[in-house]
């Protein structure tokens, strides 16, 4: 029974105080939820401008979760962007340093075989000469050719990465967007009008009954 009450009821509220999205605790997923009925996101599809806003008791921490919700935000947005043009920028990085290593090697070893064979004139030598030569005119090529790729994966990133203009920034609100005290005010008058309009006229009936 045990067993099937903490099924039901969902998962244990004991995980070290750690945060675990995919396994959250009943007060985290409450705080959750409380925390997306508080903070919106609107995009303007046109200008595409992001509004941000924060819904708080206190009008300071309402402020400053404004500013970490918008870092986050355009961090998310940043890697969302990005991300395959790094990942494409990384494996040249990568494949480039080795296609350098082996230019240089051949481009030593054809160095090396000159200085060793500067008086020798036979078949056996050109060919070898020749082999050593094609060899790094191969490497030196395809070392070129990704020195020209890597550069077009830098410009790659920076233009997929976005740049943000802080419109207007946010600040401690002086008064409350919610409650509407006004139309609280408003709708506690005007049902305070229907009451006593209402007793004014039902009141002779109230007392004839009577």
């Amino acid at each position: 029974m045990g067993g099937i009450i903490d099924f039901i009821g969902g998962p244990p509220e004991e995980n070290n105080g750690e945060l675990n999205p995919f396994f959250l605790t009943r007060d985290q997923e409450r705080a959750l939820m409380e925390l997306r009925e508080r903070v919106s996101a609107m995009v303007d599809e046109k200008t595409q401008v992001i509004t941000v806003s924060v819904k708080m008791q206190d009008p300071l921490i309402s402020a400053q979760l404004t500013n970490v919700v918008v870092e986050q935000l355009q961090e998310y947005i940043t890697t969302y962007r990005t991300q395959k043009a790094k990942q494409d920028l990384e494996f040249t990085e990568s494949v480039f340093e080795e296609a350098r290593n082996n230019y240089y090697r051949t481009q030593q070893a054809y160095a090396a075989f000159e200085d060793a064979n500067k008086n020798i004139i036979s078949a056996s030598y050109r060919t070898e000469q020749e082999r050593l030569k094609n060899e790094m005119s191969l490497t030196f090529n395809l070392y070129n050719t990704l020195a020209q790729k890597l550069e077009q994966d830098k410009l790659r990133v920076q233009e997929r990465t976005p740049v943000y203009t802080i419109i207007e920034p946010a600040t401690v609100p002086l008064k409350a967007s919610s409650p509407k005290k006004m139309l609280i005010l408003i709708g506690f008058i005007f049902l305070a009008g229907c009451g006593t309009v209402g007793y004014i006229l039902f009141k002779d009936a109230f007392n004839f009954r009577k």
